[in-house]
């Protein structure tokens, strides 16, 4: 088996076959540790050498075999929304790695103190899954723990926040991550982000995990800053309150193998996150998509290219990257990625003659031409394109008028029906006005007055005014329809 986990100081698991990392506070360290940023690929030891007393890496007497290199290479790759996920160290060869067979002793490298700094520890690991007997020890003293269960899922030690918007009250739990199966037997990345500084001020301490560069997400895992109950990707370290802001060490139990030891204060390569909102529908059948879509990683210096692809009879009207205007293309290419990036996409419908939209012509079975949106299919007067207006039925023989009036308890209401089955979201709503006397002859308006308006949806609607119209008076009323803006 071999595992991994966290801690704020150098404190011992007893339980044999595990491998486990920790993050440590300088509280319980006496050693001169080495400095921040650290990097250990092994590759300057001998087939067969001891790491300790090399490089930082400390064990206890007598215990020179408990970590050894291993001159082998070791083939990984992993694509991650159609880009590579490279090594913490790519420039560097992979001809060798470090085996751990330590038992019960802990391998460990001490850091100096770096106080409220957010740290990045970045590694290569091969997981395989616990023993069906083995369970993980409890403790006290740990900002984060991880460890591969039975079934090869990611367990994760942390706090959890046990009355949200009712204090800051915690409780360490060991939590399944039942999305992320990394117990394979497989080289992984593992990246660990401890966050000191984002919520400093309130004692908060957060870190995330991610495996070859893919976020692990859990319902108990937060937003950063924390945004109430809402699920996001970042747990509270656990002992919120008992651990210092900082990282002093790194500890090793067990049995495992691990290379590429990387831990800085600067974000890891791969953690270019791209994020799509594509405006104003993402689909298939209205709008357009885009490939990759949603949010995504990509690596820092590489080049990405966004495929666009409207749907039928749509078109991109406009592409915005980080609030500039590109030139509008169905290839978006992003060279030298070095930050986040916005790209909103603005898919706009095709359109005939007064404006209707080829879509909703094709819905009715129209050509999609200005000969279908001035077709009289059903022989009532009105074209089709004063149906998609009206949002009433091209086939059927309703009409856009006033069906029926009230005035219950001296409130007024209109109703009238909407026949389209295809209402045309982006249509203005139906605005509705109000007179008390129809030979006012004063322009513009001649006494008509705006008094609402109503969203379309399809059936019967009705309309209610705000409040007692009045019963000593007459009033009118009429409703229109206006093009979508």
């Amino acid at each position: 088996m071999r595992h991994f986990a966290t801690s704020n100081s150098v404190r011992r698991w007893t339980a044999p076959l595990v491998a486990v990392v920790f993050v440590c506070t300088a509280s319980a360290v006496l050693a001169v540790g080495s400095d921040i940023p650290f990097q250990e690929s092994f590759e300057s030891l001998g087939d067969g050498d001891s790491i300790l007393d090399q490089n930082g890496w400390q064990g206890p007497a007598g215990a020179g075999d408990a970590a050894t290199v291993v001159g082998e290479s070791y083939g990984y790759n992993r694509l991650l929304q159609g880009s590579s996920v490279t090594r913490p160290l790519p420039n560097t060869t992979h001809n060798k790695y470090m085996d751990l067979q330590s038992g019960s002793d802990e391998i460990s490298n001490v850091f100096n103190e770096v106080s409220q700094t957010n740290v990045y520890i970045d590694m290569m690991v091969k997981l395989e899954q616990s023993a069906a007997d083995w369970e993980p020890p409890a403790t006290n003293d740990m900002q984060a723990a991880f460890f591969v269960n039975t079934n090869g899922n990611l367990v994760v030690y942390h706090s959890k926040w046990l009355n949200p918007g009712s204090g800051l009250d915690f409780s360490n739990v060991l939590t399944v991550c039942d999305n992320t199966a990394v117990g394979t037997g497989d080289w992984n990345r593992l990246t660990i982000t401890m966050d000191y500084l984002t919520q400093a001020a309130n004692q908060l301490k957060f870190f995330q995990v991610a495996i070859d560069g893919q976020v692990v997400s859990n319902d108990l895992a937060v937003n950063n800053p924390v945004d109430g109950l809402v699920t996001g990707t970042w747990f509270f370290c656990a002992n919120i309150y008992d651990i210092d802001p900082q990282l002093s060490s790194l500890g090793l139990q067990g049995t495992g193998n691990f290379d590429d030891i990387v831990v800085t204060n600067a974000q890891p390569l791969f953690t270019g996150d791209i994020k799509f909102t594509v405006n104003p529908i993402v689909d298939t059948d209205r709008g357009g998509y885009t490939v990759p879509g949603a949010s995504f990683l990509i690596l820092k210096g590489a080049t990405t290219n966004v495929t666009v692809f409207p749907t039928n009879y749509w078109v991109v009207n406009a592409i915005d990257v980080n609030g500039t205007p590109l030139p509008v293309t169905n290839n978006i290419v992003i060279n030298d990625i070095q930050q986040d990036y916005t790209i909103e996409i603005d898919f706009e419908p095709q359109r005939a003659f007064n404006g209707v939209p080829l879509w909703w012509l094709v819905a009715y079975g129209f050509d999609p031409s200005d000969a279908g949106a001035t077709n009289d299919f059903n022989l009532d007067g009105d074209p089709n394109w004063k149906h998609w207006l009206t949002s009433t039925d091209p086939k059927g023989t309703n009409a856009f008028a006033i069906l029926d009036i009230g005035s219950p308890g001296g409130t007024n209401y209109i109703r009238w029906y909407t026949g389209d089955v295809n209402i045309d979201p982006d249509l203005d709503p139906i605005r509705v006005y109000r007179n008390t006397d129809l030979t006012n002859t004063n322009p513009p308006n001649y006494g008509w007055v705006s008094v609402d308006t109503v969203d379309r949806m399809w059936g019967t609607n009705t309309w209610w005014e705000n409040g007692p119209a009045g019963s000593n008076s007459i009033y009118f009323y009429r409703l229109e329809t206006e093009f979508a803006e």
